[in-house]
C-alpha cells in the first residue's frame, strides 16, 4: 500500500515536469524524498524486527565511528598530537616540499605508477574492497563491517575539515598557498590519503602480517595526489593521520559492540553489553 503510493508520488512529479508547471525542479525533489521515506516505510514493514535490529546496532556503531574523536585512548591521542604538530610544521615550507616532490617520476615501462596508484585512495574502490571482504570467513566479515564504517566517517570528516579550513590546491598556483579562500578550494585534509590510510588501518588491525604492504600503498597514495597538483604535503600528513585514526576507531568500536558471525539465512550479529 505504502509503495504505491510513493510511485503515485514520483508519477505525478515526473507528469508535472512534462507539462511545465511552475517551480517542477522543487516538486519533483519533494516527491522524491516523499516516495524514500513511503517505500523505506513499507520496506521496514515488510522485514522481520530482528532484522531490523541487527541494522540498527550497524548504524549505531556507524554514527559511533563517525564521532570517532569521543573515542580516542592514550595512543590515538599521540598520534593526533604528532600529527598536528608536523601538519603546523609543514604549513611554512610546504610549497618549498611540494616543488621537490613534485618533480619525482617513478615509471616502469615508460608509465607513471603514480597514475594507477592514485585510484587506490579513491572512495569507491575502498569501499569494494571492504565489500570483498564480506564474502571471507568471520574475522574477514568484521574487518569489511569496520572498513565501511571507518570510509563512511572517512567522507564526513574529509567534507566538514575541506569547507572549514578551504585551502587551496597547488594546481591552480604552486608558488602561494592561500588559506579561509574560496568554497571550491578543499586541498585540507586529502581524502584520497583520509581513505586509504583508514582503509589500511582496519585491514593492518584485523591482519598485522599485511601492515608493511597496506600502509606501503596508502603511502604512494599520498605521493600520487602530490604529483598530480591536488595536495600539498601537508594535506597528505593530516589525511594519513586522521584515516588512520578513523580506521583505528571502528576496529575498537566493533569489537568493543558488535560481532558478526554465520547465523541461519545469513550473517548474525552480536551485541556485548
Amino acid at each position: 500500500m505504502l509503495s504505491s503510493a510513493a510511485a503515485r508520488g514520483a508519477l505525478s512529479a515526473c507528469t508535472a515536469i512534462r507539462r511545465g508547471t511552475p517551480e517542477r525542479e522543487a516538486l519533483f525533489v519533494r516527491s522524491l524524498a516523499l516516495a524514500a521515506v513511503l517505500s523505506g516505510a513499507a520496506l521496514a514493514e515488510s522485514v522481520p524486527p530482528a532484522v531490523l535490529q541487527r541494522f540498527t546496532l550497524a548504524g549505531e556503531d556507524t554514527l559511533s565511528v563517525v564521532a570517532w574523536p569521543l573515542y580516542l585512548d592514550e595512543p590515538a591521542l599521540y598520534i593526533l598530537a604528532g600529527a598536528a604538530q608536523g601538519t603546523a610544521s609543514l604549513l611554512r615550507s610546504d610549497t618549498r616540499l611540494y616543488r621537490r616532490l613534485h618533480h619525482l617520476r617513478w615509471s616502469v615501462r615508460r608509465r607513471n605508477v603514480f597514475d594507477y596508484t592514485l585510484h587506490l585512495g579513491h572512495g569507491l574502490f575502498d569501499l569494494g574492497v571492504m565489500a570483498a571482504f564480506a564474502f571471507g570467513d568471520e574475522r574477514a566479515r568484521c574487518t569489511s563491517l569496520a572498513g565501511i564504517e571507518a570510509l563512511v566517517s572517512v567522507a564526513a570528516t574529509s567534507m566538514l575539515l575541506k569547507r572549514i579550513l578551504r585551502v587551496s590546491r597547488p594546481e591552480s598556483d604552486e608558488t602561494r598557498k592561500r588559506y579561509f579562500n574560496g568554497l571550491r578550494d578543499d586541498a585540507l585534509p586529502s581524502g584520497h590519503t583520509m581513505s586509504a590510510f583508514a582503509t589500511a588501518a582496519v585491514i593492518a588491525s584485523e591482519y598485522p602480517s599485511s601492515a608493511p604492504f597496506v600502509y606501503g600503498l596508502a603511502s604512494l597514495v599520498g605521493l600520487s595526489v602530490m604529483k598530480r597538483g591536488w595536495h600539498w604535503p601537508s594535506d597528505v600528513l593530516l589525511g594519513g593521520s586522521l584515516g588512520i585514526l578513523i580506521g583505528r576507531t571502528a576496529v575498537k568500536v566493533n569489537q568493543r559492540r558488535l560481532s558478526v558471525a554465520p547465523g541461519s539465512g545469513g550473517l548474525a550479529l552480536g551485541m556485548e553489553i
